[in-house]
């Protein structure tokens, strides 16, 4: 048989059986035709070790005959400096995808056998936040390349795609008719890629690769929401929550968002917040899950006011545990997102209220109250036990008993919380709105930390 080119390789007809034709010119480059008519371009050599091997370069038709030639000699020159390309082939074949990766990383995490920095296990919050930013933006992205092959570029395409929006969506959710909006920008970007490098950082662990791309990679400045009038907010949240129950918003968010501003607490452990995990007789709040694990709060004074004046409009539910159940089904309540974006921007309220309103957030409310709490003198160690901050040396030392002087400070943090929602609350009711009551005890350094009111006969039963 002749040289292989391109008329001898369509000249070559198909017969009952699958037979080769060899290149004279180049040893080792051939062509197998199909008794389906298939062409398909091989190269056949010894390995290190002697034994006969094929490897296939690709199908005559989209691969014409000299770009054959070329990849040929290239595999056959690896051949003479003592590589061996099918082994490689299959080893690439056996390299995981970012894809396949990521599903080790979560396992590793569900396990425990990886843990974070501090020795523990990560929240089962942080984790479904984390297998939210993979499947949304990381996978999206890059979820088909090897992991060994991902480089800077990579990382930086990642960072602009998401920044820019790309892996943006509207996704139906579990819940009826439910929707998640997955969005982007920098904070969302910085995220997913900050996670990207964890999971790369046990790639290098494991030895799956040499380096981790990720580090080095600049990433953009944390744009912390700060809040420029945190009692402005306050006073326009009071007049606007007291103006929604007024107007038969819902009430168990009006109450659930009350709270939130009322202890700092996170929205997802407002969310999920179980009626087993309030004591009332300790005044205390015992999350047995929250992002930094196990956390034990105190229940200040207005927080268990509203609690317990309040708890009917939440229909605390004995048989599913939720504080705030959903209004069908066995879950938590899942209304508050669009509860929220409801409230701040309700059309009965004045423009100059819904300008005050127009970046506050369930995340808002948190901040809100730290800076309430930091006004009045609360010092950072204490307000750390006050919000369930990740410092095991502070937190530890509240897991059995809420400190006396740890409950005054919450009762001072949440007494002015209170008097700026009810200062707004009454700029409602002077509009002529039918709202609630005032709550939340004037703070007084000389009210005892269990001087507070007495519990409904309902709530000791819980």
């Amino acid at each position: 048989m002749p040289k292989l080119t391109k008329t001898s390789v369509e000249d070559a007809a198909a017969t009952s059986k699958e037979f080769l034709l060899w290149d004279t010119d180049l040893k080792g480059f051939g062509l197998r035709v199909k008794p389906s008519g298939v062409k398909t371009y091989l190269i056949q050599y010894r390995d290190a070790q002697g034994r006969s091997k094929r490897l296939t370069i690709g199908q005559h038709g989209p691969l014409t005959c000299d770009e054959a030639r070329k990849a040929a000699k290239t595999l056959l020159a690896k051949v003479t400096l003592r590589s061996d390309p099918a082994a490689q082939r299959k080893a690439d074949r056996e390299e995981p995808t970012v894809e396949e990766f990521c599903g080790a990383y979560l396992l590793a995490v569900e396990s425990g056998a990886l843990q974070t920095r501090r020795g523990k296990s990560k929240a089962s919050i942080t984790l479904a936040v984390d297998r939210g930013r993979i499947r949304n933006h990381i996978l999206p992205i890059l979820g088909k390349k090897l992991v060994r092959d991902l480089t800077r570029s990579d990382v930086l395409a990642l960072l602009s795609g998401v920044t820019m929006g790309k892996t943006a969506k509207s996704l139906p959710s579990e819940k009826l008719r439910g929707r998640v909006e997955v969005q982007g920008g920098k904070g969302t970007a910085k995220k997913a890629v900050q996670l990207l490098g964890a999971i790369l950082a046990y790639a290098a662990d494991t030895g799956v690769i040499a380096q981790n791309p990720v580090r080095g990679v600049k990433l953009p400045k944390d744009n912390r929401r700060v809040v420029d009038d945190p009692e402005g907010m306050l006073r326009a949240l009071g007049k606007a929550l007291a103006l929604a129950e007024a107007n038969d918003e819902n009430a168990t968010a009006v109450m659930m968002i009350r709270l939130a501003a009322l202890t700092g607490m996170r929205s997802g452990e407002v969310v999920q917040l179980k009626l087993g995990e309030l004591d009332f007789q300790r005044n205390a709040i015992r999350l047995a899950v929250s992002k930094t694990g196990k956390s034990v709060r105190p229940l200040n004074s207005c927080a268990r006011e509203l609690l317990i004046r309040d708890w009917r409009n939440s229909r605390g539910d004995r048989v599913t545990g939720f504080m705030f159940p959903a209004e069908r089904g066995d879950g938590h309540y899942g209304g508050l997102p669009g509860a929220v974006v409801r409230i701040k921007a309700a059309p009965y309220l004045d423009q100059a209220t819904r300008d005050a309103l127009a970046g506050f957030s369930m995340h808002i409310a948190r901040h809100l109250f730290a800076s309430i709490a930091n006004l009045v003198g609360v010092g950072e160690i204490t307000l750390a036990a006050l919000l369930g901050h990740s410092k095991g040396s502070v937190t530890s030392g509240y897991v059995s008993h809420i400190d006396q002087h740890l409950l005054a400070q919450a009762n001072k943090a949440a007494s002015s919380v209170a008097s700026l929602l009810n200062r707004g609350a009454a700029a409602g009711r002077s509009q002529g709105a039918q709202v609630s009551e005032p709550f939340g005890l004037a703070y007084d350094d000389q009210i005892d930390a269990g001087n507070v009111i007495e519990l409904p006969q309902i709530v000791e039963n819980w």
